[in-house]
């Protein structure tokens, strides 16, 4: 038990650091190297010089989020086999997409309530950036947003954590934990942000989520149907801002 422990802890610190710090750095230096060498091996809008280092990057994520999400399936692969069988009960599906629409619904209300300490409503810094992004690389984001994003961020957040922490500490400490971790990484646009005020107002609608995500994995233990509310939540919000951005 406790070389289990140990295993998954040592499983989620490597990939949350290898994910959200050295991985998509190191893979983005190698694009960026091939690119310098190559540049008609990409896509052209990389030649805009403005665009190219979030091009890049953005580019650098999928890769980087694609090999690690593969190396978790396959090292947990039969502890998995039993967390989408949902899919046979249309009855678990519809729940699970009437929790995916309850998240999205409370999200909602705490945006309403935003402009009344000064926020604007908006989602900072993050979504600005994902917009932009939008405009030229709308189907590498589509994946990173609605496809990989959601699969990785429960897979570590929720499975090999929760894995790793049911049995050492409380249910409210581990959703907390899980909670904040899941909530750090979305602070980064706070580093350069031009409205410090409106990120960190953003930030508790992250917890927010990961709350809510993280409650409802503890009660059904199938990481399936929470990367199906995830995925849900983050196509309804790709699918607005793609209308508001006249994508689609």
């Amino acid at each position: 038990m406790k070389k289990e422990f140990v295993k998954d802890l040592i499983v989620f610190i490597v990939s949350f650091v290898l994910y959200y710090v050295f991985g998509t750095g190191l893979v983005y230096l190698i694009l960026e190297a091939v690119y310098d060498a190559n540049s008609s091996l990409f896509p052209a809008y990389l030649n805009d010089e403005v665009f190219r280092e979030r091009g890049l990057s953005n580019i650098a994520q999928l890769i980087s989020s694609v090999i690690i999400t593969s190396l978790l399936i396959i090292m947990y692969f039969k502890s998995l086999k039993g967390h989408f069988s949902f899919f046979k009960n249309y009855k678990l599906v519809f729940k699970t997409l009437g929790y995916a629409l309850l998240v999205y619904f409370v999200t909602i209300c705490y945006n309403l309530f935003l402009p009344f300490v000064g926020g604007s409503g908006e989602d900072g810094s993050n979504v600005a950036l994902i917009k932009e992004s939008m405009k030229k690389q709308f189907w590498i984001m589509f994946l990173l947003v609605v496809v990989i994003g959601p699969i990785i961020e429960e897979l570590l957040f929720r499975f090999v954590l929760f894995k790793c922490l049911k049995k050492k500490v409380s249910y409210v400490w581990l959703l907390v934990i899980s909670t904040i971790l899941f909530t750090i990484p979305h602070m980064i646009s706070l580093v350069k942000s031009n409205d410090v005020w409106g990120d960190v107002l953003a930030l508790p609608k992250f917890m927010i989520i990961g709350g809510m995500l993280g409650s409802y994995y503890y009660k059904n233990e199938q990481i399936g149907r929470v990367i199906l509310v995830h995925m849900v939540y983050n196509i309804i919000s790709f699918v607005l801002m793609s209308v508001s951005l006249s994508l689609i």
